[in-house]
């Protein structure tokens, strides 16, 4: 009768440990990416974004000349510069070999907007290796030195940093600069992966730029992640009509006439990957 017990008990046990195995499973299934302690976060204040300038380009294999001329700002004129930059060009074959968690690759692979892509992207590369990420359609204005921002967010104790979208109430995601494993990446991340299940769905309905793009990254800021915001006409000044200096303009020996002085670089419409 004793011995009855002791397997009764003994089973009751390691139900009782599968269940929390299975709940926990069931309501934390997406952990790949830790948000990490208040300890941990307060170890990374006192590193600084690193300087290093990525740029996505998941098009055609040959980047047209045009849009090559633009990245050349940055890949170029801007290392030229500032050598102490490393700059980093992200194609398919090289986003690849990133360490992606296999939620977050389904997605990759569901999303067939390669904006969306890139959105996915952005957050993963600096999860993984922090720097800033720059759209591939800015050209670098005015002289500006990229140092100015990451020493700003690291002063606000933040060390990650977006720019206010124009005539919006929220953040843009052109730009991104973040030590790796930020808090608000791993946010976001995790906020994504939330979704992998039904994310084709959601596609169909909802657009890119609020599904993967400037409304999605908006919550972490939304959320009182630490995140220092730049003003819109940092990164997407604007003329004095108040629309996107879009024009196209040669880099080297033309200056446009509306652009703020304090932009770091503007924007037009080409292809965006």
């Amino acid at each position: 009768m004793n011995k009855t017990k002791d397997y009764t008990y003994l089973f009751l046990v390691i139900l009782g440990l599968v269940l929390v195995i299975i709940f926990s499973l069931i309501w934390q299934p997406f952990i790949y990416y830790s948000t990490q302690t208040k300890e941990g976060f307060e170890d990374q204040q006192q590193i600084k974004i690193p300087k290093v300038i990525h740029q996505i380009w998941l098009e055609s294999n040959v980047i047209p000349s045009e849009q090559q001329s633009r990245m050349d700002t940055w890949k170029k004129d801007y290392i030229k510069e500032h050598p102490e930059y490393i700059y980093i060009l992200w194609n398919k074959s090289k986003i690849e070999k990133l360490d992606w968690s296999p939620v977050l690759k389904n997605i990759y692979d569901l999303e067939k907007d390669p904006r969306g892509k890139s959105d996915v992207v952005k957050l993963l590369i600096l999860h993984q290796m922090g720097g800033i990420v720059i759209d591939p359609n800015a050209v670098w204005a005015n002289k500006s030195n990229l140092d100015d921002l990451i020493e700003k967010a690291y002063q606000q104790n933040n060390n990650m940093f977006l720019g206010r979208e124009p005539n919006q109430n929220w953040v843009g995601n052109s730009v991104i600069g973040s030590v790796k494993k930020h808090r608000a990446l791993a946010f976001l991340l995790n906020k994504l992966e939330e979704i992998s299940d039904g994310y084709s769905e959601i596609r169909e309905k909802t657009p890119t730029w609020i599904v993967t793009g400037p409304v999605f990254v908006n919550r972490a800021v939304m959320d009182n992640y630490p995140i220092t915001v730049f003003p819109d006409f940092t990164f997407t000044p604007m003329n004095k009509n108040r629309n996107s200096l879009t024009t196209y303009q040669p880099r080297d020996n033309m200056i446009l006439e509306d652009l703020p002085k304090l932009a770091y670089m503007y924007n037009y419409d080409y292809k965006y990957y």
